[in-house]
């Protein structure tokens, strides 16, 4: 007889919520049955193994629990896994094999039960029989007398085999990489190792032997760069790869040549090899005329295209906006020669005002907008890995917050500059650049009156930021750590003066081959020394001043919430909020806080009264799971926290803002497009109390829903 696990339910839809609507018809549209005489596994458990986590298990083994549509509906949309015996016999060794590798040559494994769940379904449990482990003696190192004793002291402690510890095959394969390494770095190039292992299954104890042939100490011959067809200008080439005839050889130094030869851009893969090897002109090396044995070594580029025009669009909608634009940009990677980096993009737009979800009205304004930015960076400026770094921008935008003012709609005019240096250390791991940035911004409205108040502001300041990055991929990080941290000094003239420093910690864990689990963590503190006297209260002597204040704080405070901070909530929805007088110029601004923003005014409007003004102190806090769905479709579960405080150094932990949700992500050519929805945990926005709107804000609600939805392009963090 033959199942199908996922019959409908025929009860009638009536007083069924929507969402289990949508997941009855996904589940009656993906369903299927097992076919006759073979079994679906449903489930594989590891019983017994207390060392090996049972993850580390299954990624090796073939036998594997059906899939699940988004790792819940089992048998819809994908197809199932069945049992084999044969396959389950294999697997068996498979398991056997991971243990060895550990150090266990004891342990047994049998497939101890195929247990029938249902009709035509099986659990299969595999019993392990782990035994007792093989420990290490001391490691025996020979062939490194010849060796000066610092480098051999360097060698021994390159290893991480420590006697007493059970034996581990890819700790022992790592050990010997790290000892290679040390002798080909410090010029070593035709360095030899020869290790085996002795176990004595009698006493449980294994022995670590390396036999090392370290050979001559080479220096750099020649440097031969193949492959740009005199494409590249070869000068700037051997400026980044910074490796000349009569240096040292090091694989060290290779290796950081080759990550600067790639971050030039201009070479989409970068090869170095160097010879001749031992096997091919015998044991005599070729000597220079001091008599030191040298080496050549070759670079095979291969080019990229200089040029890139780029032409396209897009649109966005949420409930603070709706715009749609165009993207017009053009790069040039050997700008006037000398592999200068030229790039230049625009991206007019128009917003469409009032639309935004949920309600979606018609737009009764269109408010134009436009984005653009030129860039050059001249490699191997004041030394060979150093970019020089110059940057203007214009923008021309508007300030749209939620609750949305149709009264006043305010805009800027924008134009920035910057010029600094950059420089990335240690074979791409730490990034760093130190930028003095000039910003002027003149207020207008594109509707309403023009609060006379309001005037220009010029922002001059030193900008140090710091990258250190062990992640396994850029785009899609599947396992390592990130630590960021952001430091700028303002008040080299302007009109604001601060300090300003934002560290970011970011760590991926894998769950499995295609799962991660994704944390993020950052903190805030804005320390402003010539404004922010608006967060301390609305009652003042000068209200201009006030006024003047709320908009300092505009550009410099910190806020959270939106597709790139807390879902959960509108862009800037969390942090203090408070009066903003420009948004009723036809008052004067004493008139507004003593008056229409009295907390018991019938003419408060939040509009005007409860505008999000920014804070001192920013915690942030995101925990993400990320899982393949189909092709390029991916998902994610996720839960953000966040607060933003009046105060200096002061973190609310008791106002974490909590949301929960999930979302979609499709990979493009520019990475993946993501969707998310997140809800606002009833309770957990304020512990002991509620938020209030006139204080904290009102983020408002989709279809009576405490949620917000947001699209973005890349991932979150």
């Amino acid at each position: 007889m033959r199942e199908n696990r996922c019959a409908p339910d025929t009860t009638p839809f009536r007083g069924r919520s929507w969402l289990g609507s949508l997941l009855f018809l996904s589940a009656l549209l993906g369903c299927y049955s097992v076919p006759r005489g073979r079994h679906a596994v449903d489930q594989v458990e590891i019983v017994g193994n207390a060392t090996v986590p049972s993850r580390e298990i299954e990624e090796r083994i073939a036998t594997a629990p059906s899939s699940r549509f988004f790792g819940i509906w089992q048998g819809v949309v994908f197809e199932y896994s069945y049992y084999d015996r044969f396959v389950v016999q294999r697997d068996i060794a498979r398991i056997e094999r991971v243990y060895r590798a550990k150090g266990f040559y004891d342990a047994k494994v049998s497939a101890g039960r195929v247990v029938h769940t249902t009709d035509g379904h099986v659990r299969v449990e595999f019993l392990v029989d782990e035994g007792e482990p093989v420990l290490l003696e001391p490691v025996r190192l020979t062939g490194l007398d010849s060796l000066p004793f610092k480098l051999q002291a360097a060698a021994t402690q390159s290893m991480s085999l420590t006697a007493g510890k059970r034996f581990n095959e890819d700790e022992y394969e790592q050990a010997k990489g790290a000892l290679l390494s040390t002798l080909t770095n410090q010029g070593y190039a035709w360095a030899e190792l020869h290790g085996h292992v002795e176990v004595n299954l009698v006493t449980r104890r294994a022995t670590v032997v390396f036999d090392v042939t370290p050979g001559p100490r080479f220096k750099i011959r020649n440097v031969v760069i193949l492959g740009d067809e005199g494409k590249i200008p070869e000068a700037p080439v051997r400026r980044a790869l910074h490796i000349d005839p009569g240096d040292d050889f090091s694989t060290d130094d290779i290796e950081a040549g080759r990550q600067a030869l790639l971050d030039l851009g201009v070479f989409s893969d970068v090869e170095i090899t160097w010879g001749p090897g031992r096997g091919k002109q015998g044991t005599a090396p070729p000597v220079n005329d001091k008599g030191e044995p040298v080496i050549d070594v070759t670079v095979q580029v291969t080019p990229s295209l200089l040029r890139t025009l780029r032409l396209g669009g897009g649109g966005e909608i949420d409930v603070i906006r709706t715009d749609i634009h165009g993207n017009v940009g053009w790069e040039d990677r050997n700008f006037f020669g000398g592999l200068r980096k030229f790039s230049i993009g625009v991206k007019p737009g128009v917003v469409l005002f009032p639309t935004v979800l949920p309600t979606l009205h018609a737009p009764n304004r269109l408010l134009p907008e436009e984005r653009s930015r030129a860039d050059l960076r001249q490699p191997g400026f004041i030394e060979a890995r150093t970019n020089g770094l110059l940057r203007g921008e214009f923008n021309i935008y508007p300030v749209l917050l939620r609750p949305i003012n149709e009264q006043v709609i305010l805009g800027y005019r924008e134009a920035r500059g910057s010029t600094g240096v950059d420089r990335n250390f240690f074979t791409g791991h730490l990034y760093t650049s130190l930028l003095g940035n000039v910003q002027a911004n003149y207020p207008f409205t594109y509707h309403g009156p023009f609060d006379k108040t309001l005037g220009s502001v010029m922002l001059r300041y030193l900008d140090l930021e710091t990258d250190l990055n062990f992640r396994d991929n850029a785009t899609h990080p599947h396992k390592g750590i990130w630590l960021g941290n952001n430091f700028q000094v303002a008040g080299f003239g302007g009109d604001i003066k601060d300090l300003k420093e934002q560290p970011d910690l970011r760590i991926y864990v894998p769950i499995s081959r295609t799962v991660t689990f994704a944390v993020r963590t950052s903190v805030g503190f804005l320390f402003p020394l010539n404004y922010g006297q608006a967060l301390e209260g609305q009652q003042t002597s000068d209200p201009e001043g006030f006024t003047r204040d709320v908009q300092l704080l505009y550009f410099r405070a910190f806020f959270s919430g939106g597709p790139n901070s807390n879902r959960g909530y509108p862009f800037r929805g969390i942090g203090p909020h408070g009066a903003a007088p420009f948004f009723s110029p036809t008052l004067s601004a004493n008139q507004v806080l003593t008056q229409e923003c009295n907390r018991f005014s019938p003419t408060y409007d939040p509009t005007v009264c409860a505008v999000p003004l920014g804070g001192l102190s920013l915690w942030e806090s995101s925990v993400e799971l990320r899982f393949p769905i189909i092709g390029d479709l991916t998902g994610a579960v996720f839960a953000d926290a966040s607060d933003v405080s009046r105060q200096k150094t002061t973190l609310r932990m008791n106002y974490p803002h909590l949301s929960t949700g999930g979302g979609l992500r499709y990979d493009t050519p520019v990475g993946p497009v993501r969707f998310d929805v997140g809800y606002r945990v009833p309770g957990m926005q304020k512990i002991g109390g509620e938020l209030d709107p006139k204080v904290d804000g009102d983020p408002g609600t989709i279809l009576g829903a405490p949620i917000a939805i947001s699209i973005g392009v890349g991932q979150v963090f």
